[in-house]
């Protein structure tokens, strides 16, 4: 009777695992490609708001520069 236990209790914890490893695939894949396509996306639209901006007031354009990371 305990082998039977102990047949589920591995079977369980082995399907957990293949179900964490999963989700875990499926973040870092949906992560990577959302980076490479909103970042530059951004990144554009951005500086087009400065543009517009710095057009609004009249203003020559400032130097573009990156944000400081977090």
């Amino acid at each position: 009777m305990q082998d039977i236990h102990a047949i589920r209790l591995r079977l369980a914890n082995e399907h957990r695992g293949r179900q964490i490893a999963e989700a875990a695939e499926h973040r870092v894949g949906r992560l990577t490609t959302s980076h490479r396509t909103s970042r530059p996306v951004r990144r554009v639209i951005g500086r087009s708001l400065v543009r517009l901006g710095s057009a609004l007031a009249n203003e020559s354009e400032p130097t573009l520069q990156p944000a400081r990371p977090r």
